[in-house]
C-alpha cells in the first residue's frame, strides 16, 4: 500500500515467521510485491517488528516474468548481504539468482521443501502450453538446489526426500509448517448422532490452479 506497508493473504503471516526468532534477530523475506491502493480487511501486514520484506518486481506467470526478468534477478541478488543466513523455500527464479551469487562466494545455504513441482505441473493441474516444459525443468532445478544445500528440511517424512535428496553431508530434518496452538486440539472426538443421514465434507486448498485435485475429489465423493 502507498504507506509502505506490505500485506499477505496467505499463511505467511508474522506469527509464522516468529518461529525463527528463537535463533535469529530478524527475518528478511524476499518476495514479489504488487502495489495496491488499499488493503482488504482480511489481509495481514507482514513487515512489522522484526520482520521485513525485500520487494521484488511483481510478475504473474512466465510471460510477465520474461518481461521483468533482469530487474527481478538483479533485485533478488541485491537482497542478499554477506552475513545473512539464507533459507530457500523453492527453486524459483529469484532463489536461483541468489544461489548463483552464493556459489561465487562459496557461501552455505539451507532449503525447506514444502511442495513438489512435479505434481504441481502434472497433466490437468495447470492450464498452460508450457506445462510439460516446466514439469521437466522445475524438478531438476529443485533437485540441484537440494543437492548443494548445507541443511535441508522437508514438510514430509520421506516422500519429498526421495524425489529431492539432500547432500550426504547436509544436516536434514522434517517438520510441518502448520501453526497448531493448544486451542487447535480437542480432548475427545466429536460424537455423531446415529440417525444422521446428511453430511458436509470440506476440502481446503488453493483454487488458482487444480493441482490440489478438487475435481478428482468431487468425482471420488460421487
Amino acid at each position: 500500500t502507498p504507506d509502505g506497508a506490505i500485506w499477505t493473504q496467505t499463511m505467511f503471516t508474522p506469527s509464522y515467521w516468529s518461529r525463527y526468532f528463537e535463533v535469529f534477530d530478524e527475518v528478511k523475506i524476499v518476495a514479489r510485491v504488487q502495489p495496491v491502493v488499499q488493503a482488504s480487511p482480511d489481509w495481514v501486514q507482514v513487515n512489522t517488528g522484526r520482520t521485513s520484506v525485500e520487494a521484488l518486481p511483481y510478475y504473474l506467470g512466465p510471460w510477465e516474468y520474461l518481461l521483468r526478468r533482469q530487474s527481478v534477478l538483479t533485485s533478488a541478488q541485491q537482497a542478499f548481504t554477506v552475513g545473512d543466513t539464507v533459507l530457500f523455500y523453492s527453486a524459483s527464479p529469484p532463489a536461483l539468482a541468489i544461489r548463483k551469487k552464493l556459489r561465487r562466494l562459496n557461501y552455505p545455504y539451507g532449503v525447506y521443501i514444502i511442495a513438489n513441482p512435479y505434481d504441481v505441473f502434472s497433466p490437468g493441474a495447470v492450464r498452460s502450453k508450457l506445462r510439460p516444459f516446466f514439469r521437466w525443468l522445475a524438478p531438476r532445478q529443485l533437485r540441484s538446489l537440494c543437492e548443494e544445500a548445507s541443511a535441508a528440511a522437508y514438510i514430509t517424512e520421506a516422500a519429498l526426500q526421495k524425489r529431492y535428496p539432500p547432500s550426504s553431508t547436509a544436516y536434514t530434518d522434517h517438520y510441518s509448517m502448520a501453526e497448531l496452538p493448544e486451542d487447535t486440539f480437542v480432548k475427545q472426538p466429536r460424537t455423531f448422532v446415529s440417525d444422521q443421514t446428511s453430511w458436509t465434507l470440506i476440502t481446503v486448498g488453493a483454487m488458482s490452479q487444480l493441482y490440489k485435485a478438487q475435481d478428482i475429489l468431487i468425482e471420488a465423493i460421487a
